[in-house]
């Protein structure tokens, strides 16, 4: 399923240092397939590739009081800070169910690139897991 949200708006309610945002541009997607019975014992095999919510333009417009004057006035700065994250997430599993030993039992491996939408940092996980019902 892929999700694309080219006009969000975002809302500042009580107006602090951040003092508004643009139209923002988002996405995100998942794509997976499960194969049943690959070994005829109830087993699942299953592969997905998803990449999380990302902002893909948009900016915050931000004010804060950076200091006094001599005479006691005060100073205020403003910025308008991208939105935009340095890198894309990706997230690839592969999961691994079976029964046994009267109930399931669950591997997956899931590897991330670009992390969190930041270039460069890539991440991977081994899961285990055990569940029977009683």
């Amino acid at each position: 399923m892929l999700a694309s949200y080219p006009c969000t708006r975002a809302e500042v309610r009580r107006p602090g240092m951040v003092r508004g945002f643009s139209s923002l541009s988002t996405s995100s997607f998942a794509f997976g397939i499960i194969r049943q019975g690959v070994d005829h014992s109830g087993d699942k095999l299953a592969f997905a590739l998803s990449q999380p919510l990302r902002v893909e333009a948009g900016h915050a417009e931000l004010q804060w009081i950076s200091g006094r004057t001599p005479d006691g006035r005060v100073e205020i700065e403003q910025a308008v800070l991208g939105l935009e994250p340095s890198g894309r997430r990706l997230d690839v599993e592969l999961t691994y169910s079976r029964p046994w030993a009267g109930g399931v039992a669950h591997l997956a491996a899931i590897a991330s690139r670009d992390a969190g939408h930041v270039r460069g940092r890539n991440e991977a996980v081994l899961l285990i897991r055990y569940s029977r019902r009683f």
